[in-house]
């Protein structure tokens, strides 16, 4: 499941700071729930607990300290 943003932009409009930095966390956090869903659905497919904690931990640890 997938979803993406679409905001018309006028060609003579330029990119406020703002908005870079809106579209960096989407961007980021857009990436973190690709690494959790890929660790789950890898998991899924050979259940094994002891490293679903690991893997989702090392996940969130990559992207909070970016």
């Amino acid at each position: 499941m997938s979803a993406m943003l679409v905001v018309p932009a006028s060609p003579h409009a330029a990119v406020s700071p703002q908005q870079k930095c809106d579209a960096w966390k989407l961007n980021a956090s857009a990436k973190l729930a690709q690494c959790r869903l890929s660790i789950l659905s890898k998991l899924t497919r050979k259940p094994d607990d002891s490293k679903l904690t690991a893997k989702l931990t090392k996940c969130d640890e990559k992207f909070t300290a970016a």
